[in-house]
């Protein structure tokens, strides 16, 4: 590549004129032959010595190094290369420790501060270009405690919070992934949140009978004179588990011949009413109570539980029956985080990470895609990254699970 043109003088002749900075990140600096001043690149490059271009397979001019934030020490690339770490489960202390050895030839330090500044820096550019920007169609919902220590209570009671998931349907592919967000319980307030983030009204819903989500999904996007609200379709598996604890209750084991009748019960709508049928014969109270609950819907009129359930069977065609492929994701990533519990302090810093686990599990963190989009919003900015440590919690509040 040549070396770069002046800004104030695009015609003039420029010189490379020296470098600058610490001896093991020295950048080019260049002069202005018509101006008679030197400048730098809005983005410097890490001085190279005997490098190579790893596409070209040619050797690297000094000034054609990595191009690299200024007043930072780490190329755009290192810095998209950490970030991909951290999406895909390392923790902070690992992927720090790996850029500063990558960087300096030796492990230096292991201290995490820098990747969680970047991350609160870096990741809402990427996830703003890279993740879904409306709901599907068929959307399916879920959400998974996790247990976290703050440093106040380290020998204390474990605090919890939620990490709600949204999945997509694709009819013409695999499924992906379009939200994942941190709160602190599982309100309708909260749903209402989560659900409000994105525009659109998906058609159809698949989830499980958590009351505070249901109630956010009906005040997010309620019936009215000018829309239906999005019809609900209870998880099979989540139904079905519901009526083994209530046999249970009733001292039906798992290999009871009602369970048995019951594993069957999900196949199509005759086989429920056969279920049905036979669970009538039985004393069984409470289970009948579940079944006779009503349950109206727009869509499948006034009926009961029981009702519901067999108008699923005859209308489950063409989305999924249950949140599995969704709750599988959620438990890799519940896996990934256990590494960092002690650094999930902060809700906004925590979602931020969240937006690159997303990234990670719909298989859109790629280490070109990021730098150029790091070195793109750099640049808008000259060179010079968003001030760090901006967010921070009220005093005396812990705003994961408070």
């Amino acid at each position: 590549m040549s070396v770069p043109r002046c800004a104030r003088h695009p015609k003039s002749k420029v010189w490379l004129d020296g470098s600058y900075g610490r001896p093991d990140h020295r950048r080019p600096r260049f002069k202005c032959v018509e101006g008679h001043h030197n400048f730098t690149e809005p983005l410097p490059r890490q001085q190279t010595g005997a490098a190579e271009c790893t596409h070209c397979e040619r050797p690297l001019a000094s000034y054609e190094g990595a191009p690299a934030p200024r007043r930072q020490r780490y190329t755009t690339r290192e810095i998209a290369a950490t970030l991909i770490r951290v999406g895909s489960g390392t923790s902070y202390r690992r992927a720090a420790a790996t850029v500063r050895a990558s960087a300096h030839g030796h492990r230096v330090s292991n201290d995490s501060s820098m990747v969680e500044d970047w991350i609160e820096i870096y990741a809402p550019v990427l996830t703003e270009a890279l993740a879904p920007k409306e709901w599907p169609d068929v959307l399916v919902l879920d959400d998974l405690p996790f247990f976290i220590r703050s440093s106040r209570n380290r020998g204390g009671k474990e605090n919890v919070f939620r990490v709600y998931g949204a999945l997509a349907y694709n009819p013409t592919g695999p499924n992906y992934m379009v939200r994942l967000e941190g709160f602190p319980d599982k309100r309708p307030a909260s749903w209402v949140r989560f659900l409000s983030s994105l525009p659109g009204r998906p058609r159809l819903i698949v989830c499980d009978n958590e009351t505070g989500m249901l109630a956010g999904i009906a005040r997010t996007w309620p019936t009215d004179e000018h829309e239906f609200s999005p019809i609900i379709f209870l998880s099979h598996w989540h139904l079905k588990d519901a009526i083994k604890k209530l046999l249970k209750r009733h001292h039906y084991p798992d290999d009871s011949e009602l369970a048995l009748k019951l594993d069957l019960a999900f196949a199509s709508r005759r086989r429920w009413e056969e279920f049905d049928d036979w669970v009538r014969g039985i004393n069984a109270p409470a289970l009948h109570r579940w079944l006779d609950q009503r349950d109206p819907s727009w869509w499948a009129e006034d009926v009961t539980r029981s009702g519901r359930i067999a108008w699923q069977l005859d209308n489950g065609s063409g989305h999924p029956n249950s949140t599995g492929d969704l709750e599988s994701k959620l438990r890799l990533a519940k896996q990934q985080l256990h590494s960092r519990v002690f650094a999930l302090r902060n809700r906004e810093r925590t979602n931020r990470m969240l937006g690159l686990m997303l990234l990670h599990l719909g298989g859109l963190d790629d280490v070109e895609i990021y730098s150029k989009l790091l070195r793109k919003s750099l640049a808008a900015n000259g060179g010079l990254a968003a001030p760090r440590k901006q967010i921070t919690d009220p005093r005396g509040t812990a705003s994961l699970w408070r």
